[in-house]
């Protein structure tokens, strides 16, 4: 398997992954709120909005730069990523927001960015390495740590919707 295939197969791992975490779930279940933290209706909003910020950014505002970006962060950030150990706080831009009143428009909302995403990574010449974009956490990211966020995100919060699920 090539570089390419890779990052497709995980792009396409998150989404089914996800998908696999939602289904099932009924708008009433999703829109219970937890004591503590979001409700799955608001988990699903925020994967979908950074679905959608992120693919934006890389296609529309990633500045190509003369040399390839340190590798050195690239297996950390894909590890941090997926970790529900480790609680981050979302940046104001990712929040949820009420902007999905059903748990419907937010997957929908996710797989039709998440298939841009894909289709983009598909046709894509460029080498990510050599690109450069702000991400809002953690600042100047290459191309290719801003899709490993990317690929992990979806992972992160299939888990947080199965323990959801669970409690």
């Amino acid at each position: 398997m090539n570089g390419q295939d890779e990052l497709l197969a995980r792009l396409k791992a998150g989404r089914d992954e996800f998908l696999t975490a939602v289904e099932g779930v009924t708008e009433e279940q999703a829109a219970a709120k937890p004591v503590a933290g979001w409700s799955i209706l608001e988990c699903a909003g925020h994967v979908a909005i950074v679905e959608e910020y992120l693919r934006r950014q890389l296609m529309e505002r990633a500045a190509p730069t003369e040399s390839e970006m340190s590798r050195e962060r690239e297996a950390f950030l894909s590890a941090a990523a997926a970790n529900r150990g480790r609680k981050i706080a979302a940046p104001d831009v990712a929040r949820p927001s009420g902007r999905f009143a059903t748990l419907s428009e937010a997957v929908e909302c996710f797989c039709r960015n998440r298939e841009q995403t894909i289709a983009y990574i598909a046709s894509c010449q460029e080498d990510l390495r050599r690109l450069t974009m702000d991400h809002p956490m953690i600042g100047a990211v290459s191309g290719q740590e801003a899709l490993i966020l990317m690929m992990a995100h979806p992972f992160r919060h299939a888990r947080q919707i199965q323990e959801g699920r669970e409690r």
